[in-house]
């Protein structure tokens, strides 16, 4: 039996750099643990699919660029005004990295609105 797994964006920097596990990661794709489990055996996911674990991927990236490890738990865990008083952890969480990472690239590089 294959114990192979396929590596794709967002995975592997979602559980380091987030502290995200695999049924928060499916969370954040908006698909489900079984389907997640699938695409690390070698599934494909959808176009759709595999564009939300690049932006999640994304996120993770730029998380880790512009923070220190030590806060970047923190950081997920403090409620925004920008996202209705939401934590970064619960947008992610949500299905809306995109929105956190402009958010985040808006702080960083200050792109204001």
């Amino acid at each position: 039996m294959n114990t192979t797994t396929t590596s794709l964006p967002g995975i592997d920097l979602a559980r380091s750099a987030l502290g995200l596990n695999y049924e928060e990661i499916a969370r954040a794709v908006l698909t489900d643990p079984s389907t997640l489990y699938r695409w690390r055996q070698g599934h494909t996911p959808t176009a759709v699919y595999l564009s939300r674990l690049e932006r999640l991927d994304e996120l993770a990236r730029e998380i880790q660029r512009t923070m220190r490890t030590e806060v970047i738990a923190d950081w997920l865990e403090r409620p925004v005004p920008a996202f209705n008083g939401q934590t970064p952890r619960m947008m992610i969480l949500q299905g809306r990295s995109e929105t956190v990472l402009g958010a985040l690239l808006s702080l960083n590089y200050g792109f204001g609105g």
